[in-house]
């Protein structure tokens, strides 16, 4: 994953280096209405009911057009499809965003069971290695150690979804890897990629805590445990706020600079190693890390508009349609699920993450359609569908149905 290009706001401080059926879309124009009633705290998430969602259904239709429109037959996801879902089958390959599309593919299966959704499993494992690979020895691997970690979470969720040892073997190789990224520059951490071993970022050490304890969790290797409370720990000391759940973008070991950009996905994993770090220590910590993580994301103006407190956008703006940032919620909303459902929470907190999980799971739904109708595909701005003439990117349709397929699970397991 290349990184992304930050405004001029972007921060930098000095720090120690410890461091339904479907409801058609011809009936969805006709009821669909401004809806959005402003909040008036953090706290209080409301929108006005114009029609039920069935989000079953909604989950079917969104999920679906992410393979009518973006799965290439090679067994990849296209980064882009044209407006009238003809999908561009040149080269439009981007490797990192392949996880988290074939996430929601799992999303599907296991709330479905369909076996077209299972079909694209073996397909995915080989046609993201030979797209990846492309005729060469390096299989799965990258010079990034994040993009790694997110194709292996995905081949552990595979694993468990299927038993089939080849995604387990994958993913362990790849964490393997991932681990070699360890120095001791800045005190520790896994390095965000092998040409920077100084770059110390949260986008690798977030997922590859969560992605040993995956490994932990199916083997009982200790050793993964092991490794996941130090990248952890290593993470807390340098790059997380723990008394306000803010998370760092990134240490510079070689400067000792901090970057304090916020990323929805950098709070999501680090919220969610934490998450389960509690659950396999029960050291309260943990929680606490886990929760105010959480919180910090969704009552931060880094992740929300002004104007309704709703998770939105990253860093204040629209990201481009087309941009890394516009990924980033699929992560979150895949891991904000686990909290809203996490019952060794307080009722009082996951009723407040409930209430603002829904709302914007609605938000979405009843304004961020494409806004002719006549596809469900959905931009980056989630208070309004593209615009014709737009052209369809992966990145952003990924974020909006993982979010649609995570609120489907709510109601299924409610």
């Amino acid at each position: 994953m290349s990184y992304p290009v930050l405004g001029s706001g972007a921060a930098i401080i000095k720090r120690e280096s410890k461091m339904k059926k479907y409801i058609g879309l011809g009936a969805l124009a006709a009821m669909m209405l401004p809806a959005f009633v402003a909040c008036d705290n953090v706290d209080v998430y409301e929108l006005p009911q114009p029609y039920a969602i069935d989000w079953n259904a909604a989950a079917d239709s969104a999920t679906n057009a992410l393979v009518k429109h973006f799965w290439n037959e090679n067994g990849y996801f296209n980064q882009k499809a044209d407006y009238e879902g003809k999908v561009d089958n040149g080269n439009s390959w981007n490797y990192w965003p392949q996880a988290h599309a074939m996430d929601v593919i799992i999303d599907a299966y296991e709330r479905t069971g369909k076996q077209e959704y299972k079909d694209m499993f073996g397909k995915w494992f080989d046609g993201v290695k030979t797209q990846n690979d492309g005729g060469n020895t390096g299989g799965y691997t990258n010079d990034y150690y994040d993009d790694e970690a997110w194709i292996a979470t995905t081949m552990a969720r595979l694993y468990k979804v299927t038993n089939e040892d080849k995604y387990l073997t994958v993913a362990k190789d790849l964490y393997a890897d991932i681990w070699s990224g360890w120095n001791d520059l800045g005190g520790g951490g896994l390095s965000w990629r092998k040409s920077q071993p100084w770059s110390k970022n949260s986008c690798i050490n977030g997922p590859g805590a969560v992605l040993a304890l995956d490994l932990y969790e199916i083997t009982q290797d200790e050793n993964y445990l092991t490794q996941a409370k130090a990248i952890y720990e290593w993470t807390r000391d340098n790059l997380f706020v723990p008394g306000s759940g803010e998370v760092y973008d990134n240490l510079n070991a070689e400067t000792t600079e901090v970057a304090t950009w916020h990323f929805s996905y950098n709070q999501a994993t680090v919220m969610k190693a934490a998450q389960l770090l509690y659950g396999y220590t029960k050291e309260s910590y943990y929680l606490k890390d886990a929760q105010r993580a959480c919180y910090y994301t969704i009552s931060n103006g880094a992740f929300l508009e002004a104007a309704n407190n709703l998770t939105k956008f990253e860093n204040g703006s629209t990201p481009g349609a087309n941009s890394d940032v516009a990924l980033f919620r699929a992560v979150f909303y895949h891991y904000f699920y686990d909290m809203v459902t996490d019952n060794n929470l307080d009722g009082a907190w996951i009723a407040k993450f409930k209430s603002c999980f829904n709302c914007s799971t609605e938000y979405l739904w009843r304004n961020g359609l494409d806004n002719r109708q006549l596809f469900v595909l959905f931009g980056p701005d989630w208070s309004k569908g593209p615009a014709a003439g737009d052209t369809f990117y992966l990145n952003p349709m990924v974020s909006a149905c993982a979010a649609i397929e995570m609120r489907a699970k709510l109601e299924k397991n409610k």
